[in-house]
């Protein structure tokens, strides 16, 4: 005879509740009902796991290390039993992300936790991406969902906001204490910028191709232009605070300071389930509560 569901809830309770009456009630079942259920998991383990402490029944030693894994176990039960209602229901069992490196961590850190928070039993793979990375992952049928540059034909889209980007350089840097810099004073310095991820060799903002050094990720870059090896182009909302306080530097062109990148929510085309669409609305949410940074 084998352990049943309902001995191992009537254990779990007794512990939590510290009662056979105050358990019955969290369950919605009799005094009764527990007692025997509990009697009957005694008989099929073989163990005595309560004992009398005057008129109250309560968990034994054995009872009591017994239960601790019961826990663990019934909350794996309920896990199974909310991912089978999700599957069900048209739910994702993995959520494929594609971010292009641009978009605000802010806006996207709040987003993974609010939907993480309503659909826990779905893996979420993150996949941060450059220029026309994103879209070559969305061609692959890699992805569920792209967050990127202007989505390719034949998919589904709507505009999530636009990045602006600005000239910075360390306030150490022989720019940052220069006026009305021209492109042809730019292109005698080392430029800072992210590589194209995709095999498109996308190259925003490249503007001095002798002297550059050329990394994967936005991170990396704003690294290496406050640490002054050179100068950069990064998003207003990565910067804000630098130039505010002084670490970093607007370089002072003649023209062509900024360039505004509007980035897009591109979804899958076998990407139709409810996770999608939840994980979207959360987004497009946050978007409009999130004030970008400006400077």
């Amino acid at each position: 005879m084998k352990t049943t569901l309902e001995q191992l809830e009537a254990l779990d309770a007794l512990r939590k509740e510290g009662s056979v009456s105050k358990a019955a009630d969290q369950l919605g079942k009799s005094q009764s009902t527990i007692s025997y259920t509990l009697q009957e998991l005694q008989d099929t383990l073989d163990l005595t796991l309560v004992e009398k402490d005057g008129r109250k029944t309560k968990l034994n030693h054995a009872g009591l290390l017994l239960s601790e894994q019961v826990e663990v176990l019934l909350r794996q039960h309920y896990d199974i039993e909310n991912l089978a209602g999700q599957l069900k229901q048209g739910a994702a069992a993995t959520l494929s992300i594609a971010v292009d490196t641009s978009f605000p961590k802010s806006i996207l850190d709040a987003t993974l936790k609010l939907f993480h928070s309503q659909q826990k039993n779905v893996r979420l793979s993150i996949k941060e991406q450059a220029m026309s990375g994103t879209n070559a992952l969305l061609l692959n049928n890699a992805v569920d969902l792209c967050i990127g540059m202007t989505p390719p034909p034949g998919f589904l889209s709507d505009k999530l906001l636009d990045v602006e980007f600005i000239l910075v350089c360390s306030p150490e840097h022989s720019l940052s204490n220069q006026k009305n810099v021209s492109y042809y004073e730019l292109k005698r310095e080392t430029q800072v910028l992210v590589a194209d991820s995709g095999s498109m060799d996308v190259s925003f903002g490249w503007l001095s191709p002798n002297v550059k050094c050329s990394v994967s990720n936005l991170n990396e870059a704003y690294r290496l232009v406050k640490g002054g090896l050179g100068y950069g182009r990064l998003p207003v909302h990565m910067v804000a605070e630098d130039v505010q306080s002084n670490e970093l530097c607007k370089i002072d062109m003649i023209h062509g300071f900024s360039y505004t990148v509007s980035l897009y929510l591109t979804v899958g085309n076998k990407a139709q389930n409810n996770s999608v669409k939840q994980f979207s609305k959360i987004l497009f949410d946050m978007v409009k509560k999130y004030q970008i940074k400006s400077c």
